[in-house]
Parts: C-alpha cells; sequence; structure tokens
C-alpha cells in the first residue's frame, strides 16, 4: 500500500501568515503553478484511488493532478485542515493582540487548549487519525492512494504512523505544492518522499 500525500499550492493567506484551517481561501497565482506542477510530476504515476478535502484549495490542486488520471474522487470534510475558529483569517500577532488571554493559554498548553472556538491539536489529531484509518480501510492492500490536503493533514498522518504520538507532530515541515509518499511494507510504514 502507497500513500501519496500532496499539500494544495500556495494562497495569499500562507504567504502573508493568516491562520487559514476551515476557511476557504483560494489558491493563488503561484498555487496554481504548483498545482500544476504537482499535476505534471504525477502524471505517469498508477493511481488506484483518490481522497481529498472538500476546502476548494485542495480541490483544484486535486483537479489539477486529475487532468491525467479518469478517477473519481472521494471528498472528506474529515481531512480539512485544523478548524482555527475565530483566529482564521488572523496572524500570530493578531491573534495575541485581539485575543490575549485566550492565545496566551494555548501557547502554555497548545496540545490541549483549543483554539477559540476551533479544535485543539489534540482534537485535530484524533480526527485526522480517525480518518486515515478509515481510509486504509477502504482501499486494498496494494493500492496506490492519492491524499490530496493540507499541512496539519498530513503531519498528522506522518505523526501518527511513524512516531506514534501527537508529540512528533512539529517534526515535519510541509511545504506547499509538495508531495511526501508513505509506503506500508506489511504494517511497517516508511517514509519515501517528503517535500518532493
Amino acid at each position: 500500500m502507497k500513500f501519496i500525500l500532496v499539500r494544495h499550492g500556495e494562497t495569499e493567506w500562507n504567504t502573508s501568515g493568516k491562520f487559514g484551517g476551515f476557511a476557504d481561501v483560494p489558491l493563488n497565482d503561484i498555487g496554481v503553478q504548483q498545482a500544476a506542477r504537482v499535476g505534471e510530476a504525477l502524471r505517469n504515476e498508477s493511481i488506484d484511488a483518490v481522497y481529498c478535502s472538500t476546502l476548494s484549495r485542495a480541490v483544484k490542486t486535486a483537479d489539477a493532478i486529475l487532468k491525467y488520471h479518469d478517477l473519481p474522487v472521494t471528498y472528506c470534510k474529515s481531512i480539512r485542515e485544523m478548524n482555527f475558529g475565530k483566529w482564521e483569517g488572523l496572524t500570530y500577532g493578531e491573534i495575541h493582540a485581539l485575543y490575549p488571554v485566550e492565545a496566551q493559554n494555548w501557547v502554555d498548553d497548545y496540545t490541549n487548549e483549543p483554539c477559540l472556538e476551533g479544535e485543539s491539536l489534540n482534537m485535530f489529531y484524533d480526527r485526522i487519525v480517525k480518518a486515515f484509518k478509515t481510509i486504509k480501510k477502504e482501499v486494498n492492500q496494494h493500492d496506490t492512494v492519492l491524499i490530496v490536503a493540507h499541512s496539519g493533514v498530513i503531519k498528522g498522518i506522518l505523526t501518527h504512523e511513524l512516531t506514534k504520538s501527537v508529540d512528533g507532530f512539529w517534526k515535519f515541515k510541509i511545504q506547499n505544492g509538495s508531495i511526501a509518499v508513505l509506503e506500508f511494507d506489511q504494517d511497517f510504514p516508511i517514509l519515501s518522499k517528503l517535500n518532493g
């Protein structure tokens, strides 16, 4: 079983450091170009199943890949980015200025403390682990599966499969429009590509 994990192309909120989360922020011009490059890179890849976040930045990235593959897509709300609640559309500095108490509580215990009206890292991690386990059950043992989603989603999958603890979440950096490949030898996970 092989999973090709693609992060969506760049958005204006990515470049300005704004928290995106559930907000449906479109790809910018660079993001469209990145999506096209990923499509070209995966043009000759044999893909058996496709799962995609429902947010348009992921959908447009998946569309650029599927231009070369005649496959149905399963769109999943469960693999959306982390829900940052009231903090979406704000930078880290703006969050601290507008919500100093809640922001400091989050900094002090970011794993368990939810974003204001959003998710905690643990809540998000549990959602992604559950979604990935569901996907693994739905596909066949020798399938190559494309998942087009978000930085946090890919980090959540890699963290669970490679470190088995949410504490490993910040050990991975996932670039816009990048490809990670996670392969399984029986149940043993092997990271064969990161930020390709």
